[in-house]
């Protein structure tokens, strides 16, 4: 029986092509055009630094999206700010030990 993690880490095995390319056009946006283009990004971080950090945490489709709503996001009318990329999802320092039946006891009395 395939698992629904199992699913996830295959997809997310499949989209290196997808997260490769749209890391390597960041880059070269990053490289060419952002110096001409001002640099004064009203969000912290810029832009192009949250979509590859987007992108790199969640894969391309959904990093993607959250990398165009930033854009739309980031107009003279935005009051802007911090706006901090989306966590990984397949990040093993975030797991949480379950705790023992024995680490808690409510109510009892030394």
């Amino acid at each position: 029986m395939i698992r629904r993690p199992a699913l996830r880490r295959a997809a997310w095995m499949l989209g290196w092509p997808a997260r490769t390319l749209l890391l390597g056009l960041i880059s070269a946006y990053r490289v060419s055009l952002s110096g001409v283009m001002g640099g004064g990004c009203r969000f912290h971080p810029s832009c192009s630094e949250y979509a590859r950090e987007a992108i790199r945490n969640v894969g391309a489709l959904r990093g993607g999206a959250f990398s165009l709503w930033r854009v739309v996001r980031c107009s003279p009318l935005s009051a802007g700010g911090v706006d901090r990329p989306p966590l990984p999802v397949y990040d093993t320092s975030i797991r949480r030990e379950r705790p023992s039946a024995d680490t808690h006891t409510v109510g009892a009395r030394a």
